[in-house]
C-alpha cells in the first residue's frame, strides 16, 4: 500500500479527565502520540504515517467480530482520497470499538479519524482482513 496518513483527534469537555481521554485514544491507537493543540488546548491531536498505526485498530475489529459492519461504515465514509469516520469515546475507553456519528450521539463528542490514502478501498479491505 502507498502512503498513508492517520489524523486522530477528540475533545477534552470540562467535565472530563484529560488523561481519561487520552487513555481513550491510545487504546485504539497505541502508537501514536497525542498532544493539546495549541490553538484549543481542549483538543487533542496526533498523526501517524504507516499501516502500523491501525494495526491495534485491525485486530480491535477482528476481535470484536464486527469487521462486515466496519467494512459497510468505512466504505460509507470514503471521500475522494480519505476516509472519516468517528468512534465513541467512552466505547474506546474500555478497549472497544463503536462507530458513532459526528454529533449527538455521543454525550462527550466521538473521536475523530481522518486517514489519508491513495486507494481507500485497498485500505478497508486491509483492515477487515
Amino acid at each position: 500500500m502507498n502512503e498513508i496518513t492517520v489524523y486522530v483527534e477528540a475533545l477534552v469537555y470540562p467535565t472530563e479527565d484529560e488523561e481519561k481521554v487520552r487513555r481513550a485514544l491510545k487504546n485504539i491507537f497505541p502508537e501514536i502520540e497525542f498532544f493539546k493543540v495549541e490553538d484549543n488546548p481542549s483538543k487533542l491531536k496526533g498523526e501517524g504515517k504507516s499501516l502500523k498505526v491501525l494495526e491495534n485498530f485491525k485486530s480491535l475489529l477482528e476481535k470484536e467480530k464486527i469487521r462486515d459492519a466496519a467494512k459497510a461504515m468505512l466504505i460509507s465514509s470514503i471521500q475522494n482520497k480519505e476516509l472519516i469516520f468517528y468512534l465513541n469515546k467512552q466505547v474506546a475507553f474500555s478497549n472497544h470499538i463503536s462507530f458513532c456519528q459526528p454529533e449527538a450521539e455521543s454525550p462527550l463528542g466521538p473521536i475523530s479519524i481522518k486517514i489519508l490514502c491513495e486507494n481507500p478501498k485497498d485500505l478497508i479491505n486491509w483492515l477487515i482482513s
